[in-house]
This record gives C-alpha cells, sequence and structure tokens, in this order.
C-alpha cells in the first residue's frame, strides 16, 4: 500500500491560517515556519502536532534562525511521539527513510566539504530527503 505524503513549506507565522490541507500519511514542513523567533517556532508546534496526520516531519529554514546551533535530540524530546525534528539526520516512517537538512545562515559559513559530505550521507541512506537548502553533489 502506497504512503501519501503532504508537503509544505516556507509558511513563515502564516499556518494557523491554513486550512482544509489535503488528506495524507506523513506531512512534511520544509523550512521557514517563522521569522526567527521561538515563541513562533512554538507555536508552529503546537498547530502542527494538532493536524490529524499519522506522521508530522519539520525541517529548519534560514527564518527559523532561533532553531540554529540548538541540539537536535533536544528540540526532539519536546516533540509529540509522531513528530520528527531531523537536523543533519535521518528518520525512518512506514519503510521510508527521510533525511532533513536544514539550512540557517550560519551553515553557509561552514566549509563546503560538510555539506557535501551531509549530502552525499543522506543520499546513501534516504528514500526522501527534506531540505530547505539546495542539495549540493
Amino acid at each position: 500500500m502506497a504512503t501519501a505524503i503532504l508537503y509544505i513549506s516556507d509558511i513563515h507565522r502564516q499556518h494557523r491560517s491554513l486550512h482544509d490541507l489535503p488528506p495524507a500519511d506523513i506531512i512534511i514542513h520544509s523550512g521557514d515556519v517563522s521569522e526567527g523567533k521561538g515563541a513562533e517556532v512554538s507555536d508552529f508546534i503546537e498547530w502542527f502536532g494538532k493536524l490529524n496526520y499519522k506522521h508530522k516531519i519539520f525541517v529548519g529554514g534560514n527564518h527559523d534562525r532561533c532553531l540554529d546551533g540548538k541540539n537536535a535530540e533536544g528540540i526532539q524530546s519536546f516533540l509529540p511521539d509522531n513528530m520528527y525534528y531531523p537536523c543533519d539526520s535521518g528518520v525512518e516512517i512506514e519503510g521510508v527513510r527521510f533525511w532533513g537538512i536544514p539550512y540557517f545562515i550560519s551553515y553557509e559559513l561552514r566549509a563546503e566539504k560538510h555539506q557535501r559530505s551531509l549530502s552525499a550521507k543522506s543520499a546513501r541512506a534516504t528514500t526522501c530527503s527534506d531540505t530547505s537548502t539546495t542539495p549540493m553533489a
């Protein structure tokens, strides 16, 4: 049986204006849930958690700068069991492997080699890559 995936991104604090989203097994939000404030991300997480989807994934984007440098495992510990924040890491859901690569400005300051390494690692271990940045070859 096929797994239905709904993909959204770049809602920039407008999540509460989204209504009648189509049905799916998994919803993915790829970057820019906020304009950089922690309270905005917290509000998104509260809203996202209440959506009627079996599994939820979100990845940080360049506007979600309050997440930059934060411990991904620490963030994950505050999320509901069916919500995932893969940050340069992956998660397997219903036999599909997802890899999350956020786009933070600090990433641009890192060596390109690091980004290429992450992209190569995710390509080998992933069925579906969720990134808020352009994948690098």
